[in-house]
């Protein structure tokens, strides 16, 4: 007797790369290790089968409560990363929703590992937004890396915690691509 066990779809792994805009720190928390045009080294990790839990036709939610799912970011020294024992992972895909109609695509990490100094990652997301409502067909889950081509954002990337006062990076995403081979693309462990 032969038993077959379902199997899950693989993980999608986006590697991608932001160029910081803006960093607000008034408290030192992030030690002076982020300036204004760093080049950030980022991951998102998902399954794209999972399923959509928004009942709204032009709105897809996507939720990720387990490992390794998540959002890796390396900013020089410091990792900015999803807590692997807290989950709490988010993707919104909007085709021609709100008023006026947009697209967007949003994924949001709210629960995160403290930096290696002890200050707090409070929240990190990457927004997507293009008002022409023209960068997508759907509200499906892409199982491919959005084409930045298509999206207008005014920043895209941002990472907010708080060390002794609250702080904030606002980047850019300049690439975006599926990780393959032997690429480096790190996962929340």
């Amino acid at each position: 007797m032969v038993l077959s066990v379902a199997r899950a779809a693989e993980p999608v792994r986006i590697s991608f790369v932001a160029q910081v805009d803006n960093v607000y720190d008034p408290g030192d928390a992030l030690r002076d290790a982020v300036h204004v045009a760093d080049l950030l080294q980022g991951t998102i990790t998902y399954d794209p089968s999972a399923p959509d839990v928004d009942p709204r036709p032009n709105v897809g939610r996507y939720e990720f409560r387990r490992a390794p799912f998540g959002f890796v970011v390396e900013a020089g020294q410091l990792v900015f990363q999803t807590d692997p024992n807290r989950v709490e992972v988010s993707i919104t895909v909007s085709n021609d929703e709100g008023d006026p109609p947009r697209d967007s695509y949003v994924v949001t990490s709210a629960r995160n590992l403290p930096l290696q100094n002890g200050a707090t990652v409070s929240r990190m997301s990457w927004q997507l937004v293009d008002d022409t409502h023209a960068a997508l067909a759907d509200a499906a889950l892409p199982a491919t890396p959005p084409d930045l081509r298509r999206w207008r954002s005014e920043f895209g990337l941002t990472i907010e915690g708080q060390g002794t006062v609250e702080y904030i990076i606002r980047a850019h995403v300049t690439e975006a691509t599926l990780c393959t081979g032997s690429m480096r693309c790190p996962s929340p462990r």
